[in-house]
């Protein structure tokens, strides 16, 4: 009788830490970091979450994986058109995290403490909040350093509410546990960025930040394509295709294709992407949004 009432308690501890894995942001906020070129190596398992060719799927996997309490992260494969969900995420496991090209990889994160209104009114419809990248900072530009700050989440939440000043981007030394924030970004002061492998502090850059008063131009390349196709609308000219990158709300539209009456928006540029070579797409026009303060 004693063994069988062991193992009923042992079942449901093993239930209840399940489920309070999955439900990992009860009283929260949740939203979404992305990072660009990423995604779980091997030893993480996926299973499909959305595959649909020809379709711009980043809002319809962020939605699904809102839905699935045990989606905790999915990579999005853009030249595959799919996206595979992960009943992990990479905290703890940053090292099996790989670079894969054609690929973003998004997880979910829990803003505790921050009043819904309040994210509503710095976020609003946007589909993700941070964008990161690992072992990588800002060289200086420091405006406020807090000590003791536990998880990469709690850093981000101190960048989203800080009131002193327009948090743009911040850094997280998981292993000093400080959290770095600034009025800059890799956009604002490239020269200061750094990408230093095993440093342990990884770059948070705030979606949801007010934009600074620049100068925004288009640098226009013909016969190229974007990699990362975040939403597919249509257009009737080039010109028109600008208009909705600039109007776009769900996120930051940094870069767009038009061809065929079609406006293939993108939240990542030449900055995000790095150093690789975008597709040709011929009788295509590309666009890269160049801003200056």
């Amino acid at each position: 009788m004693n063994y069988i009432c062991s193992f009923r308690i042992f079942v449901i501890l093993i239930v209840f830490i399940k489920f309070s894995t999955a439900q990992n942001c009860f009283g929260g906020i949740e939203s979404f970091e992305k990072t660009t070129g990423t995604a779980f190596g091997p030893s993480v398992g996926t299973s499909v979450l959305l595959q649909q060719q020809d379709q711009a799927l980043t809002r319809d996997c962020i939605n699904l994986c809102k839905q699935q309490s045990q989606c905790l992260a999915f990579s999005l494969d853009y030249s595959g058109f799919r996206c595979a969900s992960y009943n992990v995420n990479s905290v703890g496991r940053r090292d099996a995290l790989e670079v894969r090209l054609n690929n973003n990889y998004f997880e979910k994160t829990c803003f505790h403490g921050v009043q819904r209104s309040l994210f509503e009114n710095l976020c609003g419809d946007r589909l993700w909040a941070f964008e990161r990248v690992r072992d990588a900072f800002l060289n200086g530009y420091v405006e406020k350093e807090v000590q003791n700050v536990q998880t990469k989440e709690e850093c981000e939440r101190l960048c989203l509410t800080e009131v002193n000043f327009i948090c743009r981007s911040a850094d997280y030394d998981e292993v000093m546990r400080v959290c770095r924030m600034s009025k800059e970004d890799r956009r604002s002061q490239p020269q200061a960025f750094r990408e230093v492998v095993g440093s342990n502090r990884d770059y948070l850059e705030n979606q949801c930040a007010a934009s600074a008063p620049t100068s925004c131009r288009y640098d226009i390349r013909p016969g190229l394509s974007i990699i990362s196709m975040d939403a597919l609308q249509f257009a009737s000219s080039s010109d028109d295709c600008q208009i909705q990158c600039d109007s776009e709300a769900t996120f930051n539209c940094r870069a767009y294709t038009y061809t065929n009456n079609r406006c293939f928006l993108s939240g990542d540029d030449s900055i995000s992407l790095g150093p690789i070579v975008l597709p040709e797409k011929p009788g295509a026009t590309y666009g890269e949004k160049k801003c200056v303060l």
